[in-house]
């Protein structure tokens, strides 16, 4: 079977135009043309019906139903400029809001009062979870740095946006497990002056999202699972991540203020962690929103891409 590069070369020779005069109709560089002739890199779905219109050949000559496979899985899955820079942006903004809520924890723990702590009360749990949230938000900035690389680079193709929210969710799980145990325990400690059982189901509600949310994205963006409920899966599970952020931040701004005006009716001073850890909150909370507002637009995008490929691959074998 002739290749999609080779059947391009061909048909632009056979309507004696140049890599230049082809790229000029199309809007696109030389080079763009050269790569796409030497079976580097592949057109988008839009373009490559222009170069079918252009060069007066079926799409079913330009490209097998594999190759149209090929467009669409090795092709970044935001080829529009403008929206790629907005993700570009958006990474850039994730990753300063991660870096901050780190700093903020590293500098203002008391590392020597929380070890003396768990020495004293034999309370492990308490320095595990703050060096857990610290590791996890550490990989989390690495991972959406390999997603601002490739970003900048248009090579963000589906599989590598699947490695990046796979893993997101994977760590979610990991941190939710860490602060689930930690609280159930203290939970236990304190069961003797509490009334009834505890409840202990929505601690671990945070780690079956995490849990979902890294299955349905290799799933989905890796294993190309063309069943209606894995992107659903992934796009329900981000929108429940940022309604719970925004739920957070709008407690916690609630709560800043009361205390806030219990602070100037009574003339106290609102201690310095308190007022840092709002803006922990409020990082956090855009971060979590950029997140998921940009996996739900990733999915989006996939699936109409898909869509599409699926349509013309029919067309061309009608």
């Amino acid at each position: 079977m002739v290749e999609f590069g080779e059947q391009l070369r061909r048909a632009r020779e056979k309507t004696g135009l140049t890599q230049q005069t082809l790229a000029e109709k199309l809007y696109v560089t030389r080079q763009t043309v050269s790569h796409w002739e030497c079976g580097d890199r592949y057109p988008d779905l839009l373009t490559t019906k222009r170069l079918s219109d252009i060069l007066e050949v079926s799409l079913d000559d330009l490209l097998s139903g594999n190759e149209m496979d090929k467009v669409v899985e090795r092709n970044p899955v935001v080829e529009n400029r403008v929206a790629n820079n907005v993700m570009i942006f958006f990474y850039a903004v994730i990753i300063f809001s991660l870096v901050s809520i780190i700093g903020r924890e590293v500098l203002t723990t008391d590392w020597k009062y929380i070890t003396g702590w768990a020495v004293r009360c034999n309370d492990v749990a308490t320095v595990v979870r703050t060096v857990c949230e610290i590791v996890c938000g550490t990989l989390q900035v690495l991972i959406f740095t390999y997603g601002l690389v490739h970003s900048i680079k248009v090579t963000l193709s589906p599989k590598r946006i699947g490695t990046v929210i796979a893993a997101y969710y994977a760590i979610f799980f990991i941190e939710s497990l860490v602060i689930a145990t930690n609280d159930i325990t203290m939970v236990q400690r304190n069961s003797a002056s509490m009334v009834g059982t505890p409840n202990f189901v929505p601690y671990y509600f945070d780690c079956l999202l995490g849990i979902i949310g890294a299955v349905a994205a290799v799933l989905y963006f890796i294993r190309k699972n063309g069943k209606v409920i894995v992107p659903v899966m992934l796009v329900g599970v981000s929108v429940w991540k940022m309604i719970d952020a925004i739920k957070e931040f709008v407690e916690y701004v609630i709560y800043m203020a009361g205390r806030f005006n219990e602070a100037n009716q009574f003339h106290d001073a609102i201690p310095y962690q308190d007022k840092l850890f709002i803006y922990r909150v409020a990082f956090g909370c855009v971060s979590v929103l950029l997140i998921c507002g940009m996996i739900i637009y990733q999915v989006v995008t996939l699936h109409r891409k898909r869509k599409i490929a699926s349509e013309i691959t029919a067309d061309a074998t009608a």
